[in-house]
């Protein structure tokens, strides 16, 4: 296991790796931006002359710049979207950081799942702020959530937990599946609602 400070620095790694590709996105996001701009412009260019002449060849030349204004748009999404999931990694390796040094987790605390009448959970600060369940928590849905939630209260018999306990040690090695799993999440969040 490493030392508290090594993984900091590896997060602190991570964060400025992030910012840069964070600004390289954006960069490219606001070209996106341009291209599309542009693209409106010369279509409506090009539908302002074709009606006044109108020609066939026009529609042809007003048809090819919506058709790559789609193209456009598609990969301005995705674009968006990778900013957005790197947002997501960049909180996820700040909360990381904090919770190293010992700060107050930014995440959900559980407390809508005490259950005074739980033999054990309202006594042991499974739920509530700077419990268990906040300390674990890394979950990025609200199913995610609810399963940590029962996964705490459930009463396991051994070989349960040494399974649960090798199927976390495999993730743990994987920082970046982890925390893009969690990202990726994070962005398409769902509620208890859905």
């Amino acid at each position: 296991m490493k030392e508290k400070a090594s993984l900091i620095q590896d997060y602190e790694a991570r964060v400025q790796q992030l910012e840069l590709n964070h600004a390289a996105l954006k960069k490219n996001d606001n070209r996106y931006a341009l291209v599309r701009f542009l693209i409106i412009a010369s279509g409506l260019a090009l539908l302002i002359g074709g009606v006044s002449q109108e020609s066939n060849p026009i529609l042809f030349l007003i048809t090819f710049p919506l058709t790559i204004f789609f193209i456009v748009i598609k990969k301005h999404g995705q674009i968006q979207r990778e900013i957005n999931i790197v947002q997501q990694l960049l909180k996820i390796n700040r909360n990381e950081i904090g919770a190293l040094r010992g700060e107050k987790a930014d995440r959900a605390n559980g407390s809508n799942f005490i259950d005074p009448k739980h033999p054990y959970s309202f006594d042991l600060d499974f739920f509530g702020e700077n419990s268990l369940y906040q300390y674990l928590n890394r979950t990025a849905t609200y199913l995610g959530s609810v399963n940590l939630a029962k996964s705490l209260l459930a009463i396991l018999p051994k070989e349960k937990i040494e399974e649960n306990q090798q199927s976390i040690q495999e993730i743990t090695t994987d920082i970046d599946l982890r925390q893009r799993m969690e990202a990726i999440a994070s962005v398409n969040r769902d509620s208890s609602e859905s």
